[in-house]
């Protein structure tokens, strides 16, 4: 809310009559606040509520309850249901136009968003609603509002498919025993073990990162203190992506963001 102004006074009123409204402090309504709106509302709603579903719906849909709930109801033993009209589409890199990505570059070759709901209509069991709380402060906002929701299930509650996580990629480093420039080579093998899982647009952490040699921008491309691996490209399970540098020391290369599919 836009609070102080006649409107909010007057939405104020309503709520002390009514107590069914659900105010988000920390959100200012203008366009360019959009795409933070869904992350306030799943945090304030489970922060208020104890439900088995978080529904967000926009004004403007015309929803029918009945068939809603009875499609809740035949989900109900289901775990990380993420409900909604399901889209994908194209990553606008031309700075200046509305929807322009700054970080288009994470999306890999084919520039596209991963599938995900669109905004207007959204639904989360438990699980999913109290892992986007919980994680809040951790998640990219994507300039498309809806997109929000897809990557705050970064991991598609992907902390957990099995035994498979974000954490299971595999990143390790040796010497290769042949010296540049009187500095070592270190060998980079990053593994993903899943074998129903793939991983889309993932990152290390490469602080101060550095090769005497140049590394193939295909395998690895360094941007602020976060590298990405394999061009934003799925790393399949058991084909390995391997990398070499040139420097005195190893880094501490570690995941730090991705998507995970599974199947």
């Amino acid at each position: 809310a836009n609070r102080g102004d006649s409107l909010d006074r007057k939405i104020d009123e309503e709520n002390r009559a009514t107590k069914d409204f659900l105010i988000l402090e920390n959100h200012e309504e203008a366009q360019e606040e959009l795409p933070k709106k869904v992350k306030f509302f799943y945090s304030a709603a489970v922060q208020n509520w104890d439900a088995e579903f978080y529904v967000k719906v926009d004004d403007n849909v015309d929803l029918d309850l009945e068939g809603m709930i009875a499609l809740l109801e035949s989900r109900r033993s289901q775990d990380g249901a993420y409900i909604g009209c399901m889209k994908s589409g194209d990553v606008i890199t031309e700075e200046g136009s509305q929807w322009y990505e700054p970080e288009w570059w994470k999306f890999g070759d084919d520039k596209s968003y991963f599938r995900h709901a669109t905004g207007s209509l959204v639904i989360l069991s438990k699980n999913l609603a109290q892992y986007v709380n919980i994680n809040r402060l951790g998640f990219t906002i994507w300039q498309k509002m809806s997109i929000y929701v897809k990557q705050s299930l970064v991991s598609f509650v992907n902390q957990g498919y099995g035994d498979c996580s974000l954490n299971s990629l595999s990143v390790k480093q040796s010497k290769t025993g042949k010296l540049v420039q009187n500095k070592p080579e270190w060998e980079v093998r990053v593994t993903n073990p899943c074998n129903n899982c793939k991983f889309q647009n993932t990152e290390l952490l490469c602080v101060g990162f550095n090769s005497v040699t140049p590394i193939d921008t295909s395998l690895l491309l360094k941007s602020g203190d976060a590298c990405l691996v394999n061009a934003g490209k799925f790393i399949v399970p058991h084909v390995d992506i391997v990398f070499k540098y040139v420097w005195d020391t190893s880094f501490d290369l570690k995941v730090i963001d991705g998507v995970m599919v599974c199947y």
